[in-house]
């Protein structure tokens, strides 16, 4: 850069000013000295603008600004104008030549200033323009030279799928633009034929009304949605809320609409209302590809006074069926012969004529409800294919036999514990079953527990859910209890803990017995946090079951929804 030299100027306003000195004779009285001091003041002044104020560039004509130093204005201790700057003194009509001139100056060096910032600004937003603009071109060159535009379309296809989110997690599984699929379509010219083209992609549906707000959810997206299947198999998620958090109008035409392509549902996860129940009969014998149908209510309903459900009794592939209603039994007919899974909430009369005709039951969940609880003199059920039960009474067992029985699920209270125990091994010897896996929620009666593992050490699995502070002491003595003796269920390879309400797990022994399980053949662990953070364990026993993952035990740690639905 070439600067242009413009002092002259200024050099011929000092001259002038220095002649005038020179040319006084007589000895300098005090308006004299007024005027040396006014001018030692403007000669610094100006001495400070000569350093910068006529420098420019001379391709684009702008000001070269100095650094400002502040030397450059120091007046010589002693002077009246020094004294007027570092005081409150009241200045007399001879003082004011000083500041006034002073301000002058001083006034056209911060407008010279204000138009070089200006234009300094200026520049600086037309090279952040164009930083912007070479990020973007910079972005554009990567892009061609990204993998993702050289990926075969089956490994696209793949990372998609699993880009699906689960019906489980509702917030990402809600029908939205901001979710995928759809989001995918949004991406570039391929992604959106990619997704296009897989229909599983678009097969599951997930709708919500029962968050308490109005979701009026678009007709035409759905119906797109429909068309994107390609006429393949769908997974249907619908919850239906009552008319206090959604009107009735909308979820009836919502499901009117899925019902045209109910010949295609091979998954059917329904929160029944009232309104949506009574469209139910408008499936009969258009059901040919259900195989696992799950029913819900939302609150009490009246359309169980009503005739049974029987829509679905002549599906011929429905093999998985779960009924929860906590408020009232509702019959619902469906092919008992032909189910492999089996899940109700009703009495233990109503369960135990399902059963007799369910042969080929493998998992079954028996949840007594609605007082039904008494058992009436029936024979055993004879259960030959049943793998995995959960029952919510064990008093039940009594009247069962599973000769392939490998897991089994069930609660135990204080007040009951040995009988429960009693009732299990009266079934496993009965059935002459081997048991893999022990699942209990409630108190685990570590004496009778251990006790139990000794006599089985086929059990390779242990789960246990404390619900109940309660349970805190026990719960410690079963962990102190498995981990002084490794020989006590030394077959246990894999074991659980969940935590539902409270903090009532010593996570300190927790760590211990892991490490000391893992050196006798431990090699899964999985613990289930509730959503309340003093559930969670603190953080140096985080980083201890960190170090035991680096040594290779397989550590799962899961909180909040994920793992409710494990407790």
């Amino acid at each position: 850069m070439v600067l242009l030299d413009t002092k002259a100027v200024v050099v011929r306003h000092l001259d002038s000013i220095r002649v005038r000195s020179v040319y006084c004779d007589s000895e300098p009285g005090p308006a004299q000295r007024r005027q040396d001091l006014l001018s030692t003041t403007i000669v610094k002044t100006l001495q400070m603008n000569t350093s910068s104020y006529g420098l420019r560039c001379s391709r684009c004509g702008t000001p070269i600004i100095a650094t400002f130093n502040n030397q450059d204005l120091v007046v010589d201790p002693g002077t009246r104008y020094h004294s007027l700057l570092h005081s409150n003194l009241a200045p007399l009509d001879s003082d004011l030549d000083v500041p006034k001139s002073i301000l002058g100056e001083i006034d056209s060096r911060c407008r010279h200033l204000d138009h070089a910032i200006f234009r300094l600004r200026e520049q600086l937003a037309e090279l952040e323009k164009e930083r912007r603009a070479m990020a973007r071109l910079r972005g554009r060159n990567k892009g061609i030279l990204s993998l993702l535009r050289r990926m075969p379309t089956e490994i696209l296809e793949e990372i998609f799928s699993w880009s699906v989110p689960s019906p489980a997690d509702h917030r990402r599984a809600e029908l939205s633009l901001n979710t995928s699929p759809w989001v995918l379509t949004h991406v570039s010219s391929r992604w959106r034929a990619v997704a296009l083209g897989l229909s599983s992609l678009w097969s599951v549906i997930f709708l919500d009304y029962t968050d308490g707000l109005y979701r009026n959810y678009p007709l035409s997206m759905v119906e797109t949605q429909l068309r994107r299947t390609h006429n393949s198999k769908i997974q249907l998620f619908f919850r239906g809320g009552s008319r206090f958090r959604c009107p009735a109008g909308p979820q009836r035409e919502m499901f009117q609409l899925l019902s045209q392509h109910a010949s295609r549902w091979e998954v059917l996860d329904v929160t029944l209302t009232d309104q949506l129940a009574s469209l139910l009969p408008d499936l009969s014998h258009n059901l040919p590809s259900l195989t696992r149908l799950r029913i819900s209510w939302q609150r009490p309903s009246n359309y169980g006074n009503r005739d049974s459900i029987d829509c679905f009794r002549t599906a011929p592939g429905l093999t998985d069926i779960s009924v929860h209603n906590r408020h009232q039994f509702t019959p619902i007919a469906f092919p008992a012969r032909q189910l492999t899974r089996y899940n109700l909430d009703a009495s233990w009369e109503t369960h135990w004529g399902i059963l007799t005709m369910c042969p080929h039951l493998v998992e079954a969940g028996i949840t007594i409800a609605f007082d039904g609880w008494a058992l009436a003199e029936h024979r055993t059920v004879e259960l030959d294919h049943l793998r995995s039960l959960f029952v919510s009474k064990a008093i039940v067992l009594d009247s069962l036999k599973c000769s392939a029985l490998e897991e089994i699920s069930f609660p135990v209270e204080v007040k009951d514990g040995p009988l429960v125990f009693h009732a299990v091994e009266s079934l496993v010897q009965r059935s002459s079953c081997t048991l893999r896996k022990l699942s209990l929620r409630g108190c685990p009666y570590p004496f009778i527990l251990t006790n139990f593992l000794e006599q089985h050490p086929s059990v390779d699995t242990l789960r246990i859910a404390v619900v109940d502070e309660g349970h805190r002491a026990s719960t410690n003595d079963l962990i102190s209890e498995l981990t002084g003796d490794p020989r006590v269920a030394a077959g246990l390879s894999s074991m659980g803990f969940a935590s539902v309400d409270k903090a009532v797990i010593d996570y300190a022994f927790l760590q211990q017995l892991l490490q000391c399980r893992w050196y006798v053949g431990l090699k899964t662990c999985t613990l289930l946090f509730g959503v309340d953070p003093s559930t969670f364990p603190d953080p140096k026993t985080f980083a201890q079951l960190q170090a035991l993952r680096d040594t290779g035990l397989d550590v799962t740690l899961a909180t909040g929804s994920k793992a409710q639905s494990h407790m």
